[in-house]
């Protein structure tokens, strides 16, 4: 199973902070306001939805989830909501960010199989930065959906935040592992353009589990949240 953590990533806590926060504001808002968002096309730039492809899909997933391309920023940020007022700003913070360490860490891959630094941002050729922010609200009978079903990253390298909430779960040997939250912490799981010979480098496949909420612990726990 190849998925790592990331602590010391150089991201200040803040940047995060205000990542999650506004992130959460966003979803807060009234559904008037999220749904001039609202898409089923998956090829749109910006997208407010819940499932991949809601017209192919036999079980709905039980999240929302803001998509949006972030690369090259200046072609997409105005098509960004406007609400929260400052959601442009922290957004495109993050997203900035976030791609300067995905160049790193593909750097460090590089190295690390004996390639030259900049090998594998070479053969990428022309790239794109996606961002999907997933709110999953308390499900009330979990055992008959999911989060988010089994699936693996269909692109170079995914960086994961979660909040404190739990719900990913990565398939490790047949059986499905619970990573729990570690504060200011990335996930870093390997997408399916990555790869290597013999299997030094491969996906995970991975799920978000739907989470029951006791009804004491709601004002809490009853929103979700992970950006990647």
């Amino acid at each position: 199973m190849l998925v790592s953590f990331i602590k010391n990533h150089g991201i200040p806590q803040n940047v995060i902070d205000n990542m999650l926060r506004v992130s959460r504001e966003f979803f807060r808002l009234p559904e008037s306001e999220r749904l001039k968002s609202y898409s089923n096309d998956p090829s749109k730039s910006v997208r407010l939805s819940t499932s991949f492809n809601i017209s192919s899909e036999k079980v709905s997933n039980w999240r929302d989830f803001l998509r949006l391309h972030c690369y090259p920023l200046e072609d997409y940020l105005e098509q960004w909501p406007s609400n929260p007022p400052c959601f442009r700003e922290e957004v495109a913070n993050y997203s900035t960010k976030v791609r300067g360490l995905a160049l790193r860490l593909l750097e460090a891959i590089s190295e690390s199989l004996g390639l030259e630094r900049e090998s594998i941002e070479k053969a990428l050729g022309k790239q794109g930065q996606h961002m999907a922010i997933n709110y999953y609200p308390t499900c009330p009978e979990p055992e008959l959906t999911y989060g988010l079903p089994v699936h693996s990253d269909p692109n170079v390298i995914t960086i994961l935040l979660q909040d404190d909430v739990p719900g990913l779960q990565l398939l490790n040997n047949g059986r499905w592992v619970a990573v729990n939250p570690i504060p200011n912490t990335f996930i870093i799981n390997i997408g399916d353009q990555i790869q290597v010979r013999k299997r030094i480098l491969s996906q995970v496949p991975h799920q978000a589990h739907a989470e029951e909420t006791d009804r004491e612990q709601r004002e809490e726990t009853e929103k979700g949240m992970s950006i990647s």
